[in-house]
């Protein structure tokens, strides 16, 4: 997994953000949960440290496309190949 704390600009301003990728996990790990579970624990210690936005970077496998479209609050960025999405911490 990648993370970084940088600026993107979004709803018309540049913003303090925290950007995931490459996110892998082993084989037998996958679909257990670990996914949902990382974006929770990253929104709530990026609301710590004043994060304004998540942003989850280069969203290349089919399943977790479908997945990020179904949470409430991730904006799918259009017309970016592969998917990027963004949210404010709750």
């Amino acid at each position: 997994m990648y993370l970084r704390r940088g600026f993107h600009y979004v709803d018309d301003g540049v913003r303090n953000c925290l950007d995931i990728a490459n996110i892998e996990a082993p084989e037998g790990k996958r679909g257990k949960g670990g996914f949902p579970m990382m974006l929770m624990i990253a929104a709530a210690e990026a609301k710590k440290v004043h994060i304004e936005y998540l942003f989850v970077e280069s969203v290349i496998i089919e399943s977790l496309v479908e997945f990020m479209r179904r949470q409430d609050g991730w904006v799918e960025k259009p017309g970016i190949n592969p998917s990027f999405y963004y949210r404010i911490p709750d």
